[in-house]
């Protein structure tokens, strides 16, 4: 459920170049919403929007 660790510097580097690519996170914000349609009650699920929403 986690890109990586933030404190390790290749984990850094990529989540600079996925945020770069304009549409990676707005769109995988998207698709985890439609799967938190599909399953209501995952509880990962409202911690990963909350996540994705930081970046």
């Amino acid at each position: 459920m986690t890109i990586g660790d933030d404190r390790k510097p290749d984990a850094q580097r990529l989540i600079r170049e996925l945020q770069t690519h304009g549409a990676f996170f707005p769109n995988l914000i998207l698709g985890v919403r439609k799967l938190q349609k599909v399953y209501p009650r995952g509880h990962m699920i409202p911690r990963l929007l909350k996540d994705l929403d930081k970046r």
